[in-house]
This record gives structure tokens, C-alpha cells and sequence, in this order.
């Protein structure tokens, strides 16, 4: 039974056999056709040169990437000397700002002290030079009392209220106005 029946299908089979011969052949043409073997191959040996240039580029960067990290480690600790070094420096310069602001407030105060200080002028003689000195003395404790109040703004334990200093001078300059 097998045999008789392999026999009614192998016309069939020989004749799909054909068929998928042609269209194979059909096809090998076309490809043989549509792709230029040459360019093909030396499409082939381009990728293979790029990609041994892109392999070289790889180990490159890796170099690259090693010596950032070894070179990394002492910049970041000389980085972090120079930012204390910056650190220190900016509280010297506050240092030295209030020690100006001091020096400044002890000259006003002997600038003040010694105008003051100064015998009265006799009677009628020389009263437009004392009344200058008083204006002197007067715009001197102007500039003393916004010297003051910057220190007081430092915290500068110089300007705290009450010193006797402070105290003379107001006093004297009051009792000459």
C-alpha cells in the first residue's frame, strides 16, 4: 500500500523538486546580481581595519582612564591643602580687619583726647580757634561713634559701653560745648 501511494505523489515531488531548483538558481543570480562580490570584500576588510583601530582606541582610553585615577589622588589632597590654606587665609584677613578697625579707633580716640586736651584760649583771643577745635573735636566723635558701632558689629570687645576712655572723652566734649 505504501509503495503504490509513494508512487501516485513522486510525479508531484519531482515536479516541487524543479521548482524549488529554479528558484534557487533564480535567487543565486539575483544575489550574484545585486551584491558586487569586490565591494563586498572589501567592505569586509574596512570593518576589519576599524576594527582594529577602535581595539587600539579601547586600550588607549584605558592608558588614559589609569593615569587620570593615579593622578587624581594628589590633586584632590593638594586641592584640599589649598582650600584650608584659603580657609586660614580669609579668617588672617577678618583678623586683620578688625586689628585696622582697632588701630583706627585708637587714633580717632588720641586725635579726640589731644584736641580736647589743648588749654582754653584767653578771653577774646584766639575764640574762632577754639571754636574750630570744637568743631574738630565734634566731627571726631562723629567718626568715633561709627567706629564704634562697626566694632560693636565685630564684637570687638574694644567698644563694649562704659570704658572710662569712651566716658572722659564725652564728658569733656560736652562740657566744652
Amino acid at each position: 500500500w505504501i509503495l503504490s501511494r509513494c508512487r501516485l505523489f513522486m510525479p508531484a515531488l519531482s515536479s516541487l523538486k524543479r521548482d524549488l531548483t529554479d528558484t534557487l538558481q533564480s535567487l543565486a543570480s539575483e544575489i550574484d546580481r545585486s551584491v558586487d562580490v569586490d565591494q563586498f570584500r572589501s567592505v569586509s576588510a574596512g570593518i576589519a581595519r576599524h576594527e582594529e583601530s577602535i581595539e587600539s582606541l579601547c586600550d588607549s582610553l584605558a592608558v588614559f582612564e589609569e593615569t587620570c585615577s593615579a593622578l587624581t589622588t594628589p590633586l584632590s589632597s593638594v586641592a584640599e591643602r589649598i582650600g584650608a590654606k584659603l580657609d586660614e587665609r580669609a579668617k588672617l584677613n577678618e583678623q586683620r580687619e578688625r586689628l585696622r578697625l582697632l588701630q583706627r579707633l585708637a587714633q580717632t580716640l588720641h586725635h579726640l583726647e589731644s584736641l580736647l586736651d589743648r588749654p582754653p584760649a584767653p578771653e577774646g583771643a584766639g575764640a574762632a580757634e577754639a571754636l574750630d577745635d570744637l568743631l574738630r573735636a565734634a566731627r571726631e566723635m562723629g567718626r568715633l561713634r561709627i567706629l564704634r558701632e562697626r566694632g560693636a558689629e565685630q564684637k570687638l570687645r574694644a567698644v563694649r559701653p562704659g570704658l572710662e576712655r569712651w566716658e572722659r572723652v564725652r564728658k569733656t566734649l560736652l562740657r566744652k560745648l
